[in-house]
C-alpha cells in the first residue's frame, strides 16, 4: 500500500512508519481456526527535504514516478532482512526522478 503524508517532516513520516510496522507485528491476524498469522513490514520511505540544495528546485515528480523509486526502497528493505524500513531524500538522491 502507499501512505502519502504531505507537508509531514521525515521524523513525523519515520514515527508513522515504524508504528504501522510496530501493530502488524504486535497484533497477528487470526485464521478462522483461531491461528495466528504474524505479519512483517518491510517499508521504502521516499521523501522530500523542505529546503533544497543550491541550484535545485523543489518540484514535486508525478506519483508514478515516485513509486518504482519507493518500491525499489522497499525491495532494499526486504534484502536486508525484511521487518524494517529503508528511506532517501527525493531532492537529495544523485539521480532524483525528473519533476513533471
Amino acid at each position: 500500500f502507499v501512505d502519502l503524508l504531505p507537508h509531514c517532516p521525515y521524523s513525523d513520516a519515520h514515527v508513522v512508519t515504524q508504528r504501522i510496522r510496530a501493530e502488524l507485528k504486535d497484533h497477528p491476524l487470526t485464521t478462522a481456526r483461531g491461528e495466528p498469522i504474524h505479519l512483517a513490514l518491510s517499508l521504502g520511505l521516499l521523501w522530500m527535504h523542505p529546503e533544497p540544495e543550491p541550484g535545485q528546485t523543489c518540484l514535486v515528480p508525478a506519483l508514478a514516478e515516485l513509486l518504482p523509486v519507493a518500491d525499489e526502497l522497499m525491495y532494499e528493505a526486504k534484502r536486508h532482512g525484511g521487518d524494517c524500513m529503508h528511506s532517501a531524500c527525493l531532492n537529495r538522491m544523485p539521480h532524483a526522478p525528473p519533476a513533471a
